[in-house]
């Protein structure tokens, strides 16, 4: 049955519909291309979907909806990119590419920082799961166009060498915009145990094993890993899951026990179909874990680090690391951090981050955002592997829920004291 009040125009009813189209942006981008317009076109389309709104709620309502939090974040960014720039002129060529520039990789309306902003929008953690949710059953209908068209044409466009344009087999990007909506609708499986969401979740599955690269499948095991951490915590019962438990182990030695003979018939059910899967001929080949090259860039942005602990500034790296990979980003957030940042300011950063993200999952008093918390963190534990910080979205949600959570404890705390007041 259809929901009409969601449907109704009111201030709440156009925060969700500039948070869903945020989320799924691309699938908006891929739809509007269908009319033969242009892709820049297509994208001003969606932001004007994505901000018209947004900036209607700031002129009426902008006591709830203007975040001057984010507005410090984003005169903060401004200065610190601004200073960086004018103490380090030679980094021009860096901040002013096309791809992997300031605009590109901070600034730009869909990307990093503005996460913070939507989920800010939020002000529980049921509105922020069932709106992703929204999202995610429009990007699961964009993923698919996507793995169509990679069969059409037998590969994925990737980027190598000085930007130049490779065929590759696996896409790094696919990969990790299907792992946040896997991640999520997993969650939901496990939580509500829904069979259309169990259904989606596995469709997911599916599609990262044909697109997608290796390391998402590490960051779901680690989602899985903590989230049943948390409920035997939460529970207490350990006898309760005994049975899940001993299944669990013994499941996990038949496939580890059979793996080769599983893996060669999934290779050979996906080649059958056209379809490879990197995750799947890696283990086969027993090259897993290798680091693709992700060792020099370490070996080297820690070189870096060592020869000026006090940091670089925003995105200092690049001038270092761009003769060895395009994007010139260490691929390790802790290695970020601490280039931008320097040893000191940087280090303070990840030890804050670390207190907040176990007080996150293990204070009680924060257990109803612990969840979508887990969701919006493990997704961007991507960033110990891959990608960069200032434009992971996942990452600056999960800034933004824990801003969420501190401010919703604190109206609670203030009105249990102006309770007492009363009382008194």
């Amino acid at each position: 049955m259809v929901n009409k009040s969601f449907f109704r125009i009111s201030y709440e009813n156009l925060a969700k519909f500039s948070f869903v189209v945020y989320f799924a942006n691309p699938f908006f981008i891929s739809f509007f291309s269908l009319f033969k317009i242009s892709n820049t076109v297509s994208v001003l389309l969606t932001l004007l979907m994505i901000y018209i709104p947004l900036f209607t709620l700031f002129f009426l309502d902008s006591k709830k909806y203007l975040k001057a939090d984010f507005a410090i974040l984003y005169i903060f960014l401004i200065l610190f990119f601004g200073i960086t720039w004018l103490f380090h002129p030679e980094y021009t060529p860096y901040y002013l590419k096309r791809e992997y520039g300031v605009w590109d990789t901070v600034f730009f309306p869909t990307h990093g920082i503005y996460t913070y902003l939507f989920v800010r929008l939020m002000d529980t953690p049921e509105k922020i799961l069932k709106n992703v949710k929204i999202s995610g059953y429009l990007m699961f209908f964009y993923f698919l166009n996507e793995i169509y068209l990679y069969t059409q044409r037998g590969f994925w466009y990737g980027v190598a060498g000085n930007n130049g344009q490779a065929k590759m087999g696996y896409s790094v990007l696919f990969g990790y915009q299907v792992l946040f909506f896997l991640i999520t609708f997993l969650y939901c499986s496990f939580k509500y145990k829904k069979k259309s969401e169990i259904a989606i979740t596995l469709g997911f599955f599916i599609m990262l094993f044909i697109g997608g690269s290796r390391g998402p499948v590490i960051f779901i095991v680690a989602f899985v890993i903590i989230y049943w951490i948390l409920e035997f915590l939460k529970h207490n019962k350990f006898l309760k899951y005994k049975k899940r438990i001993m299944g669990f182990f013994i499941s996990s030695y038949i496939l580890y026990y059979f793996k080769n003979n599983i893996l060669i018939f999934i290779s050979r059910q996906l080649n059958l179909v056209g379809f490879s899967s990197r995750f799947v001929d890696k283990l086969l080949h027993g090259t897993i874990s290798s680091d693709s090259g992700r060792s020099v860039i370490w070996e080297k942005t820690v070189e870096m680090i060592k020869q000026n602990p006090f940091g670089y500034g925003g995105m200092g790296s690049r001038h270092f690391l761009t003769e060895i990979i395009f994007a010139g980003y260490p691929h390790s957030f802790v290695l970020e951090i601490l280039a931008d940042f320097g040893i000191f300011f940087g280090g303070m950063i990840l030890i804050l981050f670390l207190i907040n993200t176990l007080i996150m999952l293990f204070d009680k008093k924060r257990e109803e955002w612990s969840g979508v918390f887990l969701i919006f963190l493990s997704s961007s534990f991507c960033l110990f592997l891959s990608l960069s910080y200032w434009n992971n979205n996942t990452f600056w949600g999960t800034i933004g829920i824990v801003m969420n959570c501190w401010l919703h404890l604190r109206k609670k705390r203030d009105y249990r004291s102006f309770s007492l007041k009363l009382g008194d």
